[in-house]
């Protein structure tokens, strides 16, 4: 159920509250709510529930849910999780428009009744399984938990199912918040819902989203779309991972790109930057604004610390900034004897040039090639720091030249510990961040300029193949995998199945030599594992010892050899959650470890599948790879790629996962066929 923003907008700015579950002779959950109250006073009304106190934490009580006025905002429910349901069901009969309901360890049976009432009441509910919320810009906290005092203020919005995440990031130094949302199990209202609300929230600039799944993937999106379309920024950390099905995990493409690549890609799509642990989404959060693109141009005081700077952004595929000749030649004329490249080293080599650091950070801002500028500075607490410090005037001088400048900056301390406050001083009010940590700093550098990919969705069809597909299951007959691949556009190499040596021989005149001979067989799902694949064959005694190896075989394929050529991957698994991802990798027997491969959400277009391509060993192998490979297109590939997304994205109801492997890409001219190919059928999909 997706709720209106009216029903989160009774939740978190309510003006009146119930409170189900406080206790007149010891501390609970709900007492903690009421306690809370006291630290943030409540304009509205509060109003504890319990059937023999009359007074609860010096408040009023009513004995019965149904003594609560009618058209209640928000409830806090702090029974157990036996009882929850019945709470709710009572609440929806008073009007009330939403409640926090904390409650964990649900047996499957309470669980199953719990979302059963969730489907029939008119009450939103955040959680359960979590703390509640802090709308911090409001002074509001239907929270089951003490938190900061004084908490900071500002324009960070965090989502987070986990409780101890929220705690975590909350006392996380650097950040301000208008509102924390502990969310839970999220079986009611749900991330989704909580962003639409948050775009239209003048005091949130930015949201961190902590997720341990999204229950639907076309929801999530169009909601973060939305939130970014209001103007505001967006990070997640996905965490835990969630094995893969039975099915996609025979094909080699389930086994290769692991049960997160889906999240990974949706995130891509979507222009979400993904961090990947709390320090990273916390520095994600401090910084504000946005940049024009990912490029990165890294400036330091030390070179040692500039080169690591580098390497953390080359291992996270940031893109490092390529100064231009102009800014190179600007830069000797300053920084005499200095590297002028990205990264660069301010105190490399000694100058006389007045201000010449200052005009060099300048020159580097200017550079059209630089997207945001990645500052790095010793900034330690520990630090002797005093007003004349050199340090102190190295920042001074940072925050003077950011501000006359368009590109952003982001300061970053060179390691994780507490900064000194005499520095946060200097950019205090700025739009600078100081963020703890070269390898945050690069991810949250890199955040600002991520961008959604533009690709345009299948179009719905009624396509003929899910009926054809339905009575089967498993592992595809090959005769009917070859006409669904042939019904895509999808080019396979010439190929005669066989029943014997007679025919194999009668066959072979026509294909011509050298072969490849495969064992046919609905029981094996990979012939190499088990070696049901001869190559090379190249001769009628070669063909008759190939078949004699498998004597008792269903039948055997007969395939023309394609030589001179690359061996690529190309595969498809289905998702629940986002419909189903397309990869592209090293080809043939050793897939699995070659590991490098590229993953996208179906569907991809051609441009999108070249990309992929590129940013693989294969791509750069087919780049021209010394004397054994030369330059050879990658257009063919990405053609086959997009075809095996457009299969994935019509008929992820009833494939389970597909593997093209190999795919033969040949060295020149980049024609690209499929030598073998799996498909898994999950089996009683629908025809429509």
């Amino acid at each position: 159920m997706t709720f209106d923003p009216g029903a989160v907008e009774s939740l978190l700015r309510p003006r009146q509250v119930a409170v189900i579950g406080a206790s007149a002779q010891r501390v609970t959950l709900g007492n903690t709510v009421l306690r809370n109250f006291e630290r943030w006073p409540f304009g509205g009304e509060i109003i504890p529930v319990h059937p023999t106190a009359t007074v609860i934490e010096g408040r009023p009580t009513v004995p019965r849910v149904a003594d609560l006025p009618q058209g209640l905002h928000a409830a806090v429910v702090c029974v157990p999780a036996a009882a929850v349901a019945d709470v709710l069901m009572e609440l929806d009969a008073t009007g009330c428009r939403s409640a926090v309901v904390v409650a964990a360890g649900f047996t499957p049976e309470e669980m199953a009744r719990l979302r059963d009432v969730l489907g029939r009441v008119r009450v939103a509910v955040c959680g359960p399984n979590n703390m509640g919320f802090i709308n911090a810009t409001d002074s509001i906290a239907l929270y089951t938990a003490r938190f900061r005092d004084p908490l900071p203020v500002g324009g960070v919005a965090l989502i987070a199912q986990s409780g101890s995440a929220a705690i975590a990031l909350v006392n996380t130094p650097g950040l301000g918040f208008s509102k924390i949302i502990t969310s839970g199990n999220e079986p009611s209202l749900a991330a989704p819902d909580y962003l639409r609300w948050l775009a239209q929230d003048n005091a949130t600039t930015i949201a961190g989203i902590v997720l341990e799944s999204i229950q639907n993937g076309k929801d999530f999106g169009e909601a973060a779309r939305g939130f970014m379309e209001a103007g505001k920024r967006l990070a997640v950390l996905k965490v835990g991972r969630t094995p893969a099905g039975s099915a996609a995990a025979q094909a080699h493409t389930g086994a290769l790109i692991g049960a997160d690549a889906a999240f990974q890609a949706f995130f891509r799509r979507h222009g979400i930057p993904q961090a990947q642990d709390y320090d990273e989404l916390a520095a994600m959060l401090q910084c504000g604004g946005r940049a024009s693109g990912r490029r990165i141009g890294i400036v330091a005081i030390s070179g040692g610390e500039a080169a690591l700077a580098a390497d953390v952004a080359t291992e996270r595929g940031i893109p490092l900034a390529r100064f231009s000749e102009g800014t190179q030649a600007r830069l000797g004329e300053l920084l005499p004897g200095a590297r002028l490249d990205n990264p660069l080293d301010l105190h490399a080599a000694p100058t006389r040039v007045p201000n010449a650091q200052e005009l060099a950070l300048q020159a580097v801002l200017a550079d059209p090639a630089v997207d945001v500028v990645l500052v790095l500075q010793d900034a330690q607490h520990s630090l002797p720091i005093h007003d004349a410090h050199d340090y102190v005037r190295q920042l001074e001088m940072v925050r003077r030249v950011a501000a006359q400048a368009a590109t952003p900056v982001v300061v970053a301390s060179t390691t994780s510990a507490e900064t000194h406050p005499r520095l946060e001083q200097v950019l205090a009010g700025s739009p600078i961040p100081l963020l703890r940590g070269i390898r945050e700093a690069v991810a949250a550098a890199g955040s600002l300029g991520a961008r959604a990919t533009s690709v345009a969705a299948p179009t719905a069809i009624a396509s003929p193949w899910s009926a054809r597909l339905a009575p089967h299951t498993g592992p595809l007959p090959h005769a009917l995998t070859r006409e669904l691949l042939a019904a895509y556009g999808i080019p396979l190499v010439r190929s005669t199945v066989v029943h014997g040596a007679d025919q194999a021989l009668a066959a072979a005149r026509d294909l011509g030599y050298p072969l490849a001979v495969k064992v046919v067989s609905q029981q094996i799902t990979h012939r190499s594992d088990v070696g049901g694949v001869v190559l090379g064959v190249g001769s009628d005694d070669d063909l008759r010892a190939a078949l004699a190896r498998r004597p008792q075989a269903e039948a055997y394929e007969l395939q023309p050899m394609v030589t001179r050529a690359v061996e690529a991957l190309v595969g498809f698994a289905a998702d629940p959650t986002f419909g189903g991802t397309v990869t592209v990798a090293m080809g043939g027997v050793l897939v699995e470890l070659f590991g490098q491969h590229a993953t996208e959400l179906v569907p991809v277009d051609v441009d999108l599948a070249a990309d992929m391509i590129r940013h693989t060993p294969l791509g750069r192998i087919l780049a021209g790879y010394r004397n054994l490979v030369p330059p050879t297109p990658i257009e063919p590939l990405a053609s086959v790629v997009a075809s095996v997304s457009r299969l994935g994205a019509e008929l992820a109801a009833a494939v389970a996962a597909a593997d093209l492997n190999p795919v033969m890409v040949r060295h020149g001219t980049g024609e690209a066929l499929a030598v073998d190919a799996l498909v898994i059928v999950k089996g009683g999909a629908d025809a429509t």
